[in-house]
């Protein structure tokens, strides 16, 4: 007989990214492991995750912060998904409560092993893309340079970040907003940003940059299809 594993799988809000990754596991996943998830801010929580724990074999908490909050609460074996940490003192204080690391990239990998001297198990849940949602829309460029009455030659840069997760300048938003500048003064064509994410307001920009910047919040996930496929480039920073 095939025991299959129940597990626990802990995100943060139910309209960000994490909901979204934690729906994606639990659907191509479903076949292997009886999979919970359980929203971190939602009402009860604490009394929800131990009462989930008594009918699942693990805790994966997609977000190290959510862990670090509520290591006190757990007693069931717990993995941790790092996607990034500037700094490692919280990681330290809780790492014994942990007994296995998971993380996107290859880079975090080595980084993780190297940055926290994390001696125990690690492993990559690599990233994917959902083909059947991710198709290019070939109008979408025209629609956003219409909606925004934009010259028809602009280059359209875009750029996803929260205006709350730049700690220790991790995001890069200043090579951001100097990349749009020194574009604008090289090239024969308007470089516009179209800059998408939480809590930025027009004070978050720098004032040289404000007229090439367009910020489009909350977009929902459905909606990024269309997104990527009106931009030229997107800029990692």
């Amino acid at each position: 007989q095939i025991t299959i594993m129940n597990v626990l799988i802990v995100f943060d809000l139910p309209d960000w990214i994490l909901a979204s990754i934690a729906r994606n596991l639990k659907e191509h996943l479903g076949n292997n492991y009886r999979i919970t998830t359980l929203g971190s801010h939602s009402r009860g929580f604490k009394w929800d995750l131990v009462r989930h724990q008594c009918k699942n074999d693990v805790v994966h908490f997609l977000s190290p912060w959510d862990f670090f909050k509520y290591s006190s609460y757990l007693f069931k074996p717990c993995v941790v998904m790092i996607w990034h940490m500037a700094d490692w003192m919280e990681f330290h204080r809780y790492k014994n409560k942990i007994d296995v690391l998971t993380t996107g990239s290859d880079e975090w990998l080595r980084r993780i092993r190297y940055e926290s001297g994390w001696k125990g198990d690690l492993f990559r849940i690599p990233y994917g893309i959902d083909t059947n949602q991710f198709t290019e829309i070939n109008d979408a460029r025209d629609r956003f340079i219409h909606k925004y009455n934009l010259p028809h030659n602009s280059l359209i840069v875009g750029f996803a970040a929260s205006a709350w997760s730049n700690e220790f300048g991790r995001k890069g938003i200043d090579r951001v907003w100097d990349c749009i500048i020194e574009a604008n003064s090289v090239l024969q064509v308007p470089v516009f940003l179209r800059m998408i994410g939480r809590h930025w307001n027009i004070n978050s920009i720098p004032m040289r940059v404000r007229e090439n910047v367009i910020i489009e919040l909350n977009i929902p996930s459905e909606d990024l299809p269309e997104y990527y496929s009106s931009l030229n480039c997107y800029l990692c920073a």
